[in-house]
């Protein structure tokens, strides 16, 4: 073998070793954390119980910390302290005083008020440690803090009870186990805790949503934990610094009292560090005292520099010679210094939106703007029918004290706050019809970080989506050494990598239901031995337990069930066990379809004398213990639309996207599709080696009713922008419009037309893009796009450049589309945002659910994070043509 081959092997596979330790190292850290967890509380057991063994007269509270109850229901502390918990079954006996933790001591001390300090630690300055454009992930937010319009409020001062820093006594829920704790909030860090460990402890900044009372329902009901504590019960969900894992911490709260007090103080603070965070479209006082009291240290006044630095950390790219000028105006005594009223002054002419003001000046001739005139502002501009109640509830909130009018500067923070006026609207939420009925968020090749082929397997990769809501995920299964594995079977010379298959079910069963309630899938690629496909089978049943359906919940169904009435299950989609042609298919995804290998996908190149690609194994039959888990997705090959398997309510047909196409050519075919799409499932996914795993546009598909068409989750290119969009809601399933299902009486298409109007008036504090030198301009432009009109038409536009401006450029660019009404479940917009030669933020919106009027549009990287100060203001209008 030649030299050079010989040493390329070598280097490849060190790169693969490398690889594998590191995704080693990064799959069990999480295990290894939840044992030594698991370890350090059995051994407080036991210390306890060798304490109380050598009591007496041990009392009802000993055996209570001994034994943890069985079930949550169990759990009752009323009052919430040990020292005068009352017993129905008798007195209460407390032995030794001296072994009552301090803490539960200090809860009984006086109620002192605490104010939380502004500024007063690093930890809570959000900008510090920022070295390029902030984000965070998508859609996270408080949106499940307020059940109605204009109640969540902030006040100037956010009082902390004395309980939340000595301590709330709660009980843990996890999968393994239900724990008492006890949470306390360091006011200093803004740090929640429950344990010592780094791993019991959250940032209030770090925390993305807060569910309680009916919005928690979901939560609840997955660990089967009765109604009656559903007053008491909360989840978090949050991050921990440097992840972009989502995690929940599920409480159940000792009192009704304290339950309050604890939600009411964390969505006060959390809602006040947003507040803080959220950039100069909705600063007030409390924004300018921290970032005075940030930037001045001991000084009471900052120079030019000072602000230039403070101008930088606000993300705010615009030329020095704009800065200049706004300084200059607010440095009323032409002293080079501003003292803290010129510091107010510049933050205003800062926030000043030139933008808006032309609008309000458009709707309030008389320089204010009353209650009604801001009524018809919701109705006629907005389109938004609210409540007059809510209407002038909002109105006070943002008009000055006593003057119920509304002035030019308060407009604006009202136009840029989402909470009212949000970019898109919810979807509809019906989830009782059949699954057939429902497109899927669904995933191909799940469990990949990067390229189809050459990148590795990743557990994080399947938390990741199911994060972000996807509801059917695939599974590769192939034989290891010790058991079943998890990788791309056929990826060339194996180079992505394994998972072990037990630690892809412990990841589903952990993240399965944490965006979304409703049904999971699992796609198994079975390529295993009968031993090993026997081993899936038992760790499929003794993780997911009660979670996975093995058998039909209505025998005898006509029809699939809904989303609705298989929360919190997870469905298994595998091949049947009929016998099939081994040689019909070539590879893992194409295992049940008819699909074709064709190698110039992508254009591929690959060095023969380097790596070749041995002939596919034939695929293995699968066992009939696996098959029977495809209780509803019973896996078949198409052959044709009138066989009777075609009509099982349960079998699943698969295609790759090249086959499909090629096939739909065929009118018949593509009637006939259409038709079975409406009762049965379907599921497409990417055509084999596309090195990139670069996405197909899946609009055509969901045209022809294919509810899974599985997306490369990994590549956040337009396809899956486009996906994002569809489900952007995170619940996994889109109900198809009627004339699309199933209905006794034909349903006409739609045939009106609809013309789209967008004006795209502005941008506000546009990241520096990293790809830019230091010595490069930001000069910002946008692009638009319209997908989904059919026949691969895109229509798109391009504004104007703005030169040297990525703080506040203004385009005022307006552009219209007529397209047909039917075309309106499929249609998106994609706003890209660059310079120069590359794209740097971009927005994707379904446009059957964009709200009408002015909107800011949030803006996110090429990796689907949010940019926090970045957002997009348009003005976008639909009227029948």
């Amino acid at each position: 073998m030649d030299a050079n081959v010989l040493e390329q092997f070598e280097k490849l596979f060190q790169s693969r070793i490398d690889k594998l330790k590191k995704d080693l190292e990064e799959t069990y850290s999480t295990r290894i954390e939840s044992l030594e967890e698991e370890i350090r509380d059995l051994r407080h057991q036991l210390d306890a119980a060798q304490s109380y063994s050598s009591r007496s007269s041990p009392s009802v509270s000993d055996l209570n910390d001994l034994a943890l109850p069985a079930n949550v229901a169990d759990f009752q502390l009323d009052p919430p302290d040990p020292v005068i918990r009352k017993w129905s079954a008798g007195q209460h006996h407390v032995s030794s005083p001296s072994l009552i933790p301090s803490l539960l001591l200090q809860r009984v001390s006086s109620k002192v008020q605490r104010i939380w300090p502004l500024g007063s630690s690093s930890n809570m300055d959000p900008l510090q440690s920022t070295s390029g454009p902030l984000t965070v992930r998508r859609n996270s937010g408080m949106s499940r803090l307020s059940a109605e319009t204009g109640q969540l409020s902030t006040p100037n001062q956010i009082v902390i009870p004395e309980s939340m820093i000595q301590g709330i006594t709660f009980l843990r829920v996890t999968h393994k186990k239900k724990v008492q704790r006890v949470l306390t909030l360091d006011e200093k860090t803004g740090v929640l805790s429950w344990n010592n460990k780094p791993s019991s402890q959250l940032s209030l900044d770090r925390i993305c949503e807060i569910y309680a009372g009916e919005d928690a329902r979901n939560y609840r009901e997955e660990f089967k934990v009765s109604s009656e504590l559903a007053n008491r019960w909360a989840t978090i969900i949050h991050q921990r610094r440097g992840e972009t894992k989502l995690r929940a911490l599920h409480l159940v709260i000792a009192t009704q009292k304290e339950f309050d007090t604890l939600i009411n103080c964390l969505v006060q603070l959390v809602a006040f560090r947003r507040e803080v965070m959220s950039g100069l479209a909705q600063a007030g006082p409390r924004f300018v005292d921290v970032y005075w009291t940030k930037s001045n240290g001991d000084d009471r006044k900052l120079n030019f520099e000072n602000v230039e630095k403070l101008s930088k950390q606000l993300h705010i790219h615009c030329s020095k010679q704009y800065i200049r000028k706004l300084f200059n105006e607010a440095d009323t005594d032409k002293s080079e210094w501003l003292n803290f009223d010129e510091f107010q002054e510049f933050v205003r002419l800062l926030k000043r939106r030139t933008d808006i003001l032309e609008i309000f000046k458009a709707l309030a001739p008389s320089g204010t703007l009353s209650l009604n005139e801001f009524n018809r502002f919701m109705l006629d501009v907005q389109k938004q029918a609210w409540s007059d109640e809510n209407i002038e509830r909002v109105f006070k909130k943002f008009s000055p004290s006593g003057t119920n009018l509304i002035g030019p500067d308060e407009f604006a923070q009202l136009l840029a706050t989402s909470q009212y006026f949000p970019a898109t609207a919810e979807e509809n939420r019906d989830l009782s019809r059949p699954l057939s009925e429902y497109w899927i968020s669904s995933s191909h090749n799940t469990y990949l970080v990067g390229r189809q082929v050459a990148d590795g397997s990743s557990v994080e990769s399947y938390i990741r989506a199911l994060q972000d809501g996807c509801r059917c995920l695939e599974i590769d299964c192939w034989d290891g050494v010790s058991g079943p594995i998890v990788y791309h079977g056929n990826s060339i010379a194996r180079l992505t990598g394994s998972i072990d298959f037990n630690d892809v079910i412990y990841a589903v069963l952990k993240y399965a239901f944490i965006s979304s309630p409703y049904p999971l899938i699992l796609s198994l690629e079975v390529h295993c031995n009968e031993t090993n496909q026997t081993k899936m089978v038992s760790s499929l049943k003794n993780i997911l337990g009660d979670s996975l359906i093995t058998q039909q919940i209505y025998p005898s169904q006509f029809s699939l069930p809904s989303p609705d009435e298989l929360k919190h299950k997870i469905l298994i989609k595998v091949k049947s066990s009929i016998k099939e042609n081994p040689f019909d298919s070539f590879s893992s995804s194409n295992s049940n379809s008819s699909s074709t290998y064709d190698a110039s996908d992508e254009g591929m190149v690959v060095t023969r004398s380097l790596i070749a690609i041995k002939k596919s194994k034939p695929v293995s039959k699968v066992i009939p213990a696996l098959a029977e888990l495809g209780v509803y997705l019973s896996a078949i090959r198409f052959r044709n639309f009138s066989l009777p398997q075609s009509k099982s309510v349960t079998h699943c047909f698969s295609f790759s996207e090249k086959n499909l196409k090629s096939k739909i050519r065929d009118p018949e075919f593509l009637q006939q599709l259409s038709k079975h799409n409406k009762k049965y499932l379907t599921r497409v996914y990417p055509s084999m080696f596309k090195i990139t795993s670069k996405n197909f546009n899946p609009i055509p598909f969901w045209r022809l009713g294919v509810q899974m068409v599985a997306l490369n989750w990994q590549k956040n290119d337009i396809g899956m922008q486009i996906n994002h969009a569809f489900h952007s809601s995170k619940v996994g399933y889109v109900l198809k419009p009627e004339w699309m299902r199933p209905n006794p009486f034909p349903i006409p298409v739609p045939s009106g037309r609809i013309k789209l109007s967008i004006e795209i008036i502005s941008a506000q504090q546009l990241p520096r893009p990293r790809e830019l030198k230091a010595d490069d301009i930001l000069s910002p432009y946008v692009t638009l796009e319209v997908y989904g009109l059919g026949d691969d038409l895109v229509p798109h536009w391009k504004t104007p450049e703005v030169f040297d401006n990525g703080f506040n450029p203004t385009w005022n660019y307006e552009c219209e589309v007529v397209l047909d009404e039917r075309d309106l479940e499929f249609a998106c917009l994609r706003f890209s945002v660059a310079t120069a030669d590359f794209a740097f933020a971009t927005y994707t919106a379904k446009v059957a659910r964009m709200n009408q009027g002015y909107r800011h549009l949030p803006l996110q990287d090429y990796q689907g994070e949010d940019y926090v100060f970045s957002s997009l203001f348009i003005r976008f209008d639909k009227i029948r043509a």
